[in-house]
């Protein structure tokens, strides 16, 4: 679940350095610390926050496109990991880097945690000030 919000974070930071979530890269898991504790915390280091910004409108654009694809991915109601679906980058950079294959009920909770972040960020926008 902790993975899932941290992937939002770096979604709203533009964090593309860590998770491949949305971005064309391999991600980097050094900036993700795994406890080895029974409660198996995840702990986010290193965040970077890159401006997304209209003054270069193609960026934007690219920018939004892939939110709005992971949104409409992560909240279809017969989700599933395929081979094009955002999240299954991150599936394969986590076993690319640590050689642990997540099983769907993993991504089943990555899901969830992701979907937990979209609706606490949502709970705190001022709906005066959001645009369309």
């Amino acid at each position: 679940v902790e993975i899932g919000r941290i992937m939002i974070l770096d979604v709203l930071l533009n964090n593309f350095d860590r998770f491949p979530l949305i971005w064309d890269n391999a991600g980097n898991l050094e900036n993700v610390l795994f406890s080895d504790t029974p409660e198996g915390n995840v702990y986010a280091i290193d965040q970077a926050i890159y401006p997304v910004s209209k003054l270069l409108q193609q960026n934007y654009d690219k920018y939004i496109g892939k939110v709005k694809t992971l949104v409409d991915d992560i909240i279809a109601e017969d989700w599933k990991v395929t081979a094009d679906s955002p999240i299954a980058k991150v599936r394969d950079s986590i076993k690319q880097w640590t050689n642990f294959d997540l099983t769907d009920t993993h991504m089943q909770f990555i899901r969830r945690g992701i979907l937990q972040a979209i609706c606490d960020v949502i709970a705190k926008l001022d709906p005066a000030s959001v645009q369309k």
